[in-house]
């Protein structure tokens, strides 16, 4: 008997399940997962997740021919199966690299170190990127370089490790980690941030079943706390639960995951844990990060002047308790006893924010709903006066902008939290009330301080186009809408995105009807080249066009982008309709009041404006429309309304002024908000569909369900409620699972006509809104035993999965819709591909000759003589371009390397995929591609505004001077930028430089 090794080189760790011997046909749980396999392999499995089998042969058939049969049952492909012979071996040897006392030791060291650079080193470990003798090694390195630069908490030193980490994924195998640590120490050059407004530096951790995985420092948006405890955002920490692919937890109806959750997840909220030397503690969670399944932690900390005291000690203690206790006043109050709502009540004071003016406690006052009951007409928003809007808008516009000043702001103000529209009439009626809050905002009682913040959690500057989803299309197809319209629409939306190749003018159209390259205002400085400057994309007429492959890469990641999402979201853009967030018609409150000839809207009647830009024409929406909300999840959550146009000037209208938001009425029986899937106004948005082929020939009366009453213990929550109601929803969120169903039941029942009228749709509907009120309150949906089956076991083909060559015989090709949206076959979503770059000799080196260049070069000479050409500067000017350039290359690889969602430890986004601002990697759930995309966003944001910053600081009012000196600067950079075109990272340091030069030179010509 001979013992043969198989070798698994994987890029997750995998799933474990332990199956009972004693299988009870009656359990539907036929397995539970676990982290590890034994005591001896838990230890090691957070460092070391390649799996290394040992089987032994059995003499009556050969080992190897039956594991390659079974290889075959679970689908291994046979091209992944390599046989080592002598030549080609793997050495087994233990080098106890993982046991528990080499890494107790290395973590005592680690924890020596300051934190940015204890986090990094912590970081190497815990990635897999270096093993424990590799870390070992480098210390002495690290701490002769941390009395070198002793700055700022070594800083500077945890920078380089966090790039060197950078580096180790995407080295050369020939080169050591030694070697590589050398190369980005000598290379390496600071970036110094000059963070916006609410923007910090944020750590992130994440805990999967096995591994604990690190990242950051990043910018990231803060809230109210972080902003209070100015000076210590390094003791706050944000915590990520996730399987080991990173994606979120997910109900198996086959699988106990539970069990593994309560352990892992509950164990770390309720006991804590430990990196670095540092203690942290679970603090509490926003709302939006809840369904991520992401909280905060923080390390406790000593503070001058806020604290607990403590006998002998001159500085106080921030601690998780302190903080909470801080945030309101929550004694003898029945939302005590009710720990989902007093924990989403805390998450107030974490919604991400962004700071503006501070008022009295004499400039608001609280005011009364409109309506009764359960259905408020104006629950969840408020008014604020033009004076305080302009004060607002002052304080969070970016400098330059072209949006439209806000009709409405998304708040968080002490224990209110919503909406506040502007009032035209509170300046000059509201005896120096600057701000109305309505009861139903607020959510909890404040400290009594005589000032407070306003903080900004949306600003509403532009409307955003209405797109159809899945859900939107089967509900309008069940009412009636014709399927050849929404082929129609995705025709055109095809189409559309493949024109991007066409002109400059498609080119912005498609960036600006999907947002792409807003950090890098790209579809801003397209437009002004060609307008101002007369260059077009292509030649034409003896003109060079601007063309170039980076630009063409851009083109096809976000033509590319667009047909994904039109392929497996079927996100087909709706013309002349909007999605926009509501707010309430002040007409009543104002008839109330003793007002006479105010113009109010009816019951069946909206208003709303559009206008994209202080550039464009405002847009007043008028005719028969509908209205609706997402998630769709009820015939009756698409309502048919009339917007009323531009109202009438000879009477009292209070919204008349308002701008890219829709008022509902204020009258009747029950909210028009409620009607859409229970929505209110304290940031619900909706969409509004005015193109007639969609507008629906039958309706359906809203949905009608019982107020469930929050979850309540009986007695005051403590912490370790919310930590148990926290896990609990990780594994209890099914409001993705639930949706999925209902469609794919409203498929397989259309060949009965009942399609989403089919009585378990119906059923559905109803769970649905219960798992959209599940996280405040706190009463999960029980679906073991009471989901509703497919009719048929094969899925419909539309919901086959981006990631995989899916089996045939698991779909059927669906008549409805959806099917025929989904089997286009127009559409191709290709796999994107580097364009191969022009030979570098095909350029002078010494002289940039591309047509912006030769457009702008007499202008810029015009305002800077002879001291700035396209020739090679001097070499101080050089030096300064060119480590301002590998800067910005250092802060766009760990960009790139940071917020990819591929497995694999080499994987880095595209360059063109930053610009644009995408993923166009595959994903299973979508949810997660969009929160890394936001990060990455921000991320993006924050290196562009550095870098534009030296140049020219805009927010300090230039003058004609500090303009010439910028011009010089960025023209400086662009020139670099030319000449080293086929650089990683020189396309898009262009594009900033060029926006900078097109802005110095509106400026010096004004």
């Amino acid at each position: 008997m001979y013992a043969l090794d198989v070798c698994f080189d994987i890029l997750t760790p995998p799933d474990f399940h332990r199956i009972n011997f004693h299988y009870n046909p009656d359990d539907q749980k036929k397995s539970t997962k676990v982290a590890s396999v034994h005591p001896g392999h838990e230890i090691v499995a957070p460092f070391a997740y390649h799996v290394r089998i040992v089987l032994f042969n059995d003499r009556q058939k050969d080992i190897i021919e039956k594991f390659e049969e079974m290889s075959k049952i679970a689908e291994i492909p046979t091209a992944t199966i390599i046989r080592c012979n002598s030549n080609n071996t793997i050495e087994a040897r233990k080098f106890g690299f993982f046991t528990s006392e080499r890494i107790y030791k290395l973590k005592k060291q680690v924890a020596c170190f300051s934190w940015p650079v204890a986090f990094q080193l912590e970081a190497l470990l815990h990635n897999s990127l270096l093993h424990s003798g590799d870390i070992e090694n480098l210390l002495p390195t690290v701490k002769m370089l941390c009395r070198l630069h002793p700055d700022d908490n070594n800083s500077y030193v945890g920078l380089i490790l966090r790039r060197y980490a950078d580096m180790l994924r995407i080295r050369s195998p020939r080169e050591s980690p030694a070697q590589c640590f050398e190369r980005v120490r000598r290379d390496y050059l600071r970036m110094k941030s000059k963070l916006a407004n609410g923007i910090f530096m944020c750590y992130h951790v994440t805990f999967t079943p096995s591994r604990i995985l690190l990242e950051g420092p990043f910018p990231m948006q803060s809230n109210r706390i972080i902003r209070e405890y100015e000076g210590y955002e390094d003791c706050f920490i944000r915590v990520n639960f996730s399987e080991e692919d990173k994606l979120n937890y997910r109900w198996d109806r086959r699988v106990d995951c539970l069990t593994l959750v309560e352990k892992r997840v509950g164990d770390i909220l309720k006991n804590g844990f430990e990196l670095s030397g540092r203690r942290f503690e679970f603090l509490a969670y926003s709302g939006s990060s809840l369904r991520n399944h992401s909280v905060w932690f923080v390390h406790p900390f000593e503070h001058a002047s806020k604290g607990y005291l403590r006998p002998g000690k001159k500085d106080r203690l921030v601690n998780a308790k302190f903080i909470r206790e801080t945030i309101g006043d929550f004694r003898r109050t029945e939302l005590l006893k009710q720990p989902s709502k007093y924990a989403a009540r805390l998450g107030q004071a974490f919604t991400a924010t962004d700071p503006s003016v501070w008022i009295s406690r004499n400039d608001f006052e609280e005011i009364e709903d409109i309506g009764s009951g359960d259905h408020l007409h104006t629950d969840g928003v408020g008014t604020i006066s033009k004076s305080l809007s302009d004060a607002i808008w002052e304080n969070i516009k970016q400098p330059g902008t072209n949006a439209v000043q806000p009709s409405a702001y998304q708040i968080r103000f002490l224990g209110y939290k919503g909406m506040v529209g502007v009032d035209p009439k509170l300046d000059e009626d509201g005896n120096g009330i600057k701000m109305r809050l309505r009861k139903s905002m607020r959510k909890f009682e404040n400290s009594k301080a005589e000032s407070a913040q306003i903080e900004i959690a949306k600003s509403f500057q532009r409307p955003n186009g209405c797109h159809l989803n899945r859900p939107l299309i089967m509900f309008l197809e069940d009412l009636h809408v014709k399927r050849e319209y929404f082929e129609a629409l995705q025709d055109e939306a095809i189409a559309d995105a493949k024109t991007i190749h066409n002109s400059i003018g498609d080119f912005c159209a498609v960036l600006n009807k999907h947002s792409f390259g807003a950090p890098y205002r790209l579809s801003f400085t397209l437009k002004r080249l060609r307008d101002k400057y007369g260059l077009e994309l292509h030649t034409k007429n003896d003109q060079s066009g601007l063309d170039t492959q980076f630009l063409k890469q851009i083109r096809r990641v976000a033509m590319l982008s667009v047909l994904r999402e039109i392929k497996h979201r079927a996100r087909i853009p709706v013309p002349d309709s909007f999605h926009l967030v509501g707010v309430a018609d002040e007409g009543p409150a104002y008839e109330k009041r003793g007002y006479d000839n105010v113009f109010t809207l009816t019951e069946t009647e909206i208003y709303a404006c559009v206008q994209k830009s202080v550039d464009d024409q405002p847009v007043w929406l008028e005719g028969p429309c509908t209205i609706s909300r997402s998630p769709i999840a009820h015939p009756g959550d698409i309502q048919r309304v009339t917007a009323i146009g531009k109202p009438p000037e000879d009477r009292l209208c209070l919204f008349a002024e308002m701008k890219n938001v829709v008022v509902l009425p204020s009258v009747g029986k029950r909210s028009l908000a409620s009607m859409l899937g229970g929505g209110d106004l304290d940031g619900d948005e909706f969409e509004v569909i005015m193109y007639p082929p969609l507008l629906p020939k039958t309706w359906e009366e809203p949905a009608k369900y019982p107020q469930d009453s929050p979850f309540n213990l009986g007695r005051d929550s403590e912490v370790e409620d919310i930590c148990d109601f926290i896990v609990e929803y990780i594994y209890s969120d099914v409001l993705g699972l639930l949706s999925v169903r209902q469609l794919i039941i409203a498929d397989q029942s259309e060949a009965w006509r009942d399609g989403v009228f089919d009585k378990d749709c119906l059923k559905l509907s109803r769970l649905c809104s219960q798992a959209v009120d599940y996280a405040k309150n706190g009463n999960k949906v029980d679906i073991e035993g009471n989901l509703p089956s497919t009719l048929i076991r094969e899925k419909p083909d539309w919901q086959q999965a981006e990631v995989v060559d899916p089996d045939k015989l698991d779909y059927y090709d669906s008549d409805r819709a959806l099917g025929h949206l989904y089997r286009n076959q127009d559409l191709e979503v290709e796999t994107l591909k580097e364009e191969p770059s022009l030979p570098a000799a095909e350029i002078d080196s010494s002289i940039v000759m591309d047509p912006i260049s030769v457009a702008l070069g007499p202008m810029v000479e015009e305002f800077l003589g002879q001291e700035v050409d396209a020739e090679e500067d001097e070499e101080e000017t050089k030096d300064e371009t060119a480590g301002l350039f590998r800067k910005y290359v250092n802060e766009l690889s760990y960009i790139r390397s940071t917020h990819t969602i591929s497995a694999r430890p080499d994987s880095q986004l595209q360059e063109a995929e930053i610009v644009v601002g995408t993923i166009l990697d595959k994903c299973t759930q979508n949810r997660y591609r969009k929160d890394r995309m936001y990060k990455m966003k921000n991320h993006t944001r924050t290196l562009v505004g550095d870098i534009e910053r030296h140049f020219v600081d805009k927010s300090l009012e230039p003058g004609p001077g500090e303009w010439r000196e910028g011009l010089r600067g960025a023209w400086r950079a662009w020139c670099y930028s030319q000449r080293h075109y086929d650089r990683d990272g020189a396309g898009s340091f262009g594009l900033i430089a060029l926006g900078i030069v097109l802005d110095c030179l509106d400026n010096l010509l004004d």
